[in-house]
């Protein structure tokens, strides 16, 4: 489903936020890429999602060289991956309702599967009833949960999270890790992005860890792909 081989991204002054990293998901993995602050791993998740260019390196995605695609060829692949921004990037003029519904909106769903689908998934992340409110009235935890609603709506085969436990309690954090875990017994193949804190370290999947932008190997688990 995945494959980097060899990805380096520099920060355009010099500087490598990734430096030959490489790693392979296969579908329904499930993946923790962990570091401190400034490791790489917003920019390894950023680049899968096709959110910024490596500077070097191979990116496969769904059996498709990514620097090869055409532009509806990569707009397809993308409608295929859910991502959690660290900066969640919701939009406060509209409800909650409506930034869950965006990409749904973007795919031209019809208004009655859009409020069928977002009425579910709502209710699934326990926000069904503050999805009217607008995201400046709601808590941090709330809206951490509208970012992942809006991120998994559509169903996606690939979910990329970057940090969703940063902003929220312990209690959040674990109801989080339970709907990730769902959606992966579901079929959707989740790596995220986290430092190294209690709940990923005590979880029963791979961890690849990340150290100034280099792979510094798998822990906590089987070795998830090639290493750099």
């Amino acid at each position: 489903m995945v494959r980097l081989e060899g990805i380096g991204k520099s920060n355009g002054v010099g500087g490598a936020v990734l430096s030959e990293t490489s790693l392979t998901l296969e579908p329904g993995d499930f993946c923790f890429v962990t570091g401190a602050s400034g490791a790489g791993k917003t920019a390894l998740l950023h680049i899968i999602a096709l959110a910024e260019e490596p500077s070097s390196g191979r990116l496969t995605l769904f059996d498709t060289d990514a620097a090869a695609a055409d532009r509806p060829t990569r707009a397809a692949l993308r409608r295929r991956i859910g991502i959690v921004f660290q900066v969640l990037r919701l939009l406060d003029h509209l409800s909650a309702a409506d930034n869950i519904a965006l990409p749904l909106r973007v795919a031209g769903i019809p208004d009655a599967e859009i409020r069928e689908h977002v009425g579910q998934v709502a209710a699934w992340l326990g926000i069904e009833t503050c999805v009217e409110l607008r995201p400046t009235a709601l808590s941090p935890g709330e809206r951490q949960r509208v970012a992942v609603a809006r991120a998994v709506v559509s169903r996606p085969d690939l979910l990329l999270a970057d940090e969703p436990f940063s902003r929220v309690d312990e209690d959040t954090a674990r109801m989080l890790m339970r709907a990730f875990e769902q959606l992966n017994r579901i079929g959707t193949t989740v790596l995220i992005a986290s430092p190294a804190i209690p709940l990923v370290q005590q979880s029963q999947y791979p961890r690849i860890h990340l150290e100034a932008g280099s792979r510094a190997g798998a822990k906590n688990g089987p070795e998830t792909g090639p290493t750099s």
